[in-house]
């Protein structure tokens, strides 16, 4: 069994401690990956204890294994609370530490997987390799949950109305106010804002969603939400919706996924969609590393990184990482400026416009938008019209944007012409 070794001493919990507990992982054999055992205890006050052993994930075959991933927020690193792992003591954030003593069980063993302490966030190697393997990992739990944290704001009571109007049973014909605004508060936690949680309910085969002691299943979650009970609420949602609709989306597909992952060169991939679609879809999320907003997307992608010329490591500069991210996405024959603190890139190319877009329309709670392009040929009376249905974007199409191909670039993309540039909207 492996797991941690106590270093010199333990630095104290509290507010304005950053520092983790030295302690050494053994190293991971290629496919394996670490799991949890949450120790079970009758007093909820009882300090968590745990044991960590090494898992061979892929050695198992493609069938349901006997633990449970874990989705959630990290939460502030700079407040800690201490767990024991093989009776050693090592310090997690406390949003996670909350998390355990309301999964752990009065009687029985939990057998669980969680990033913050089953990967080495000390080895930039490993994390690497097993950041590749998170489709993985999450496509084989017995079951995800997505921990939305303590029942706060009466996050709890925002479960059991979404629980009643999936299943109809609303007594109420319309929402009460503090119903109605325990809902919203829950819709606005960190969570639904996380890249990483794309992957993590898209793997998924079996959800349970959790708000302090209350839990309903994920299918339950985003019918309650999608159901007309909540259709008044759309009007407050705007600054959020397309965060909310895109995880409801995922959720709602959980149980009719195929367990087999495709494999190659060492990651798992659930291959949903090319990687300059995600990325067109989903760069507005957060991620705690700015890398991430780009490695949170391959276990969806159906590109495989080398061909794409994208180097996995966190340890290559964030504006390498984004040149060669560019380059990628629009081709080899441009100039790139990148920079360190920045999450955009100048580029300096020939093109011409294709056409003009002069009617937009958004029809689903997905942003997925019907246009009407004007092409560029023929009298200025009578040019040629085509439309078009574009998928759900971070950024929306408007009238006005331009239909633009790159020199060297097979695929057109759409800009907004903002003074003496282009701005990229959609690739």
């Amino acid at each position: 069994m492996s797991g941690p070794s106590r270093g010199k001493g333990s630095p104290p919990t509290g507010p304005g401690n950053t520092s983790e507990t030295s302690f050494h992982y053994s190293s991971l054999s290629p496919g394996w990956t670490r799991l949890l055992r949450l120790l079970p205890h009758k007093g909820s006050h009882a300090p968590v204890e745990c044991q960590i052993f090494d898992y061979p994930l892929q050695e198992l075959g493609d069938g349901s294994h006997l633990y449970e991933a874990l989705s959630y927020v990290w939460g502030d690193p700079g407040y800690r609370r201490s767990i024991l792992i093989n009776n050693h003591e090592v310090l997690i954030t406390d949003n996670l530490h909350t998390a355990l003593v309301h999964l752990r069980n009065r009687f029985l063993d939990r057998v669980l997987w969680m990033d913050a302490v089953c990967i080495n966030q000390q080895d930039l190697s490993e994390k690497v390799e097993q950041v590749q393997l998170m489709a993985e990992i999450y496509s084989k739990a017995s079951r995800v949950i997505v921990w939305l944290g303590d029942a706060q704001d009466n996050g709890d009571q925002a479960l059991e109305e979404i629980r009643l109007a999936a299943a109809g049973a609303l007594t109420e014909p319309a929402l009460s106010k503090s119903a109605e605004q325990a809902i919203l508060a829950l819709l606005q936690r960190p969570w639904f804002e996380r890249i990483w949680v794309l992957q993590e309910v898209a793997a998924a085969r079996n959800i349970l969603v959790r708000c302090g002691c209350t839990e309903i299943d994920g299918y339950t979650f985003s019918a309650g939400l999608m159901s007309k009970e909540f259709e008044r609420l759309e009007g407050n949602l705007l600054a959020i919706q397309d965060l909310v609709h895109t995880v409801l989306d995922l959720m709602s597909r959980a149980g009719f996924r195929s367990r087999r992952m495709s494999r190659s060169t060492g990651r798992s991939s659930l291959r949903i969609r090319p990687l300059p679609e995600l990325i067109q879809m989903f760069h507005a999320r957060k991620a705690t590393m700015r890398h991430d907003k780009v490695f949170a997307l391959l276990g969806m992608s159906t590109d495989d990184p080398a061909v794409a010329g994208l180097s996995l490591s966190y340890e290559m500069p964030w504006h390498t990482l984004t040149k060669q991210l560019v380059l990628f996405l629009f081709g080899s024959e441009m100039l790139v400026k990148t920079w360190p603190e920045r999450e955009m890139a100048l580029i300096k190319s020939k093109g011409c416009v294709l056409g003009m877009i002069t009617s937009v329309t958004t029809r689903d709670l997905l942003n997925k938008q019907d246009i009407v392009l004007t092409l560029a040929d023929g009298p200025s009376v009578s040019r040629p019209q085509s439309q078009w249905c574009l998928p759900g974007s971070a950024k929306s199409v408007q009238t006005g944007d331009l239909l633009y191909v790159l020199c060297g670039s097979s695929t057109p993309i759409i800009v907004r012409p903002c003074k003496d540039f282009f701005s990229v909207i959609l690739n």
